[in-house]
């Protein structure tokens, strides 16, 4: 691969966690996953679509993919 950073699982499951992203090691940290199943999760460890935001705060869901508007 021509990337700086890839990150591969041949054998990878969708509940398997590839890539972890945390401001520490507590539980709550963690700031992005992307599990096996190519789902993204910011906010949450357990993302249930493509993208998954969800808002620490509130703990509410903020947008997936089929509600999200993404623009370069």
């Amino acid at each position: 691969p021509d990337a700086r950073l890839h990150v591969s699982s041949a054998s990878a499951v969708a509940a398997d966690t590839i890539l972890q992203i945390s401001s520490g090691v507590a539980a709550g940290q963690e700031l992005l996953v992307v599990k096996g199943d190519g789902k993204v999760g910011i906010g949450t460890t357990a993302p249930d679509s493509t993208l998954h935001v969800k808002d620490a705060a509130t703990g509410a869901r903020t947008g997936s993919t089929s509600s999200m508007t993404m623009t370069a």
